[in-house]
Formats: C-alpha cells, sequence, structure tokens
C-alpha cells in the first residue's frame, strides 16, 4: 500500500510540473483502512500541495444532521425525478414488512425495489422505485457541500 501511494504520489508530482494551472485527483484503494476505503490523493500546482483524504462511507450508527428525518423512508422513481418524497404518511422504517428491504436500509441507508403501500415486499415492475433513510439523505447532502 505504501509503495503504491507513493507512486501516486510521485505521479501527481510529475504531471503538475508540466503545467502551472494543473491540478490532479487519484483514487487509491487503502485496504489498511476499515472496511476497504479508498484515499483520494488530490495535488494541486496552484497551491503546490498535495491533500490525502479518506472517502468518508455512510455509517448507520452515526446520526448526519439534516432537513431528512432521521428514520423517516424516502423515495423517487429514479428515472422520472429526483425529488424525495416522504413514504408511508408519518411512518417511519419499521413499518416497512419486508426484511430483504429491512436490512439494506438499516445498513446502507439506501435500497432499490419495490414496495406494496403496506411496506410488504411488492412486485417487480419495470422500473423500481430507489428507497432511503432520511439519515442517508442527509449523509449525502453533507457529503456534496
Amino acid at each position: 500500500m505504501k509503495i503504491m501511494l507513493s507512486v501516486n504520489i510521485f505521479v501527481c508530482f510529475a504531471l503538475c510540473a508540466v503545467s502551472p494551472e494543473l491540478s490532479i485527483a487519484a483514487l487509491t484503494h487503502n485496504p489498511e483502512l476499515a472496511n476497504n476505503e479508498e484515499v483520494v490523493l488530490v495535488a494541486s500546482n496552484q497551491t503546490s500541495s498535495i491533500r490525502i483524504f479518506d472517502r468518508v462511507r455512510y455509517n448507520p450508527l452515526v446520526t448526519y444532521s439534516g432537513k431528512f428525518s432521521r428514520n423517516a423512508v424516502y423515495f423517487h422513481h429514479s428515472k422520472n425525478d429526483s425529488n424525495w418524497r416522504r413514504a408511508f404518511g408519518k411512518k417511519d422504517v419499521d413499518s416497512i414488512k419486508c426484511i430483504a428491504t429491512l436490512n439494506n436500509l438499516y445498513n446502507t441507508g439506501i435500497w432499490v425495489g419495490d414496495l406494496t403501500r403496506d411496506g410488504l415486499c411488492g412486485p417487480d415492475r419495470s422500473e423500481p422505485v430507489e428507497w432511503a433513510l432520511g439519515n442517508w439523505l442527509n449523509f449525502k447532502a453533507a457529503e456534496v457541500r
């Protein structure tokens, strides 16, 4: 890992030397980090620096602040629109009775598939719906800032 990181840093410096305005970002897998996360290298000739960032992954045990309710379920039709709407009225994730969906939502914060209005596993449709916990949506909104 250290050799690969050193090679990426060397390449970033070498490419930045070519152009005074060049900025480069490189993604490197780091098996030493938890969950096999990746490292992002950003080299900028404008600031004469290299910055190393760990890519942050969603952690369901962390409460992310934002406009969405933490345990509420939201949905949108992936191809038609990107507006997240509250599912199941004012009920939260516990109103879902489909075990596979619950497992995905609890562990990753997001799931693509079909549910009935009662939260049961639904029939497959031609265009599945994307479902997310409010906590995951808050995480994604914070990631963009």
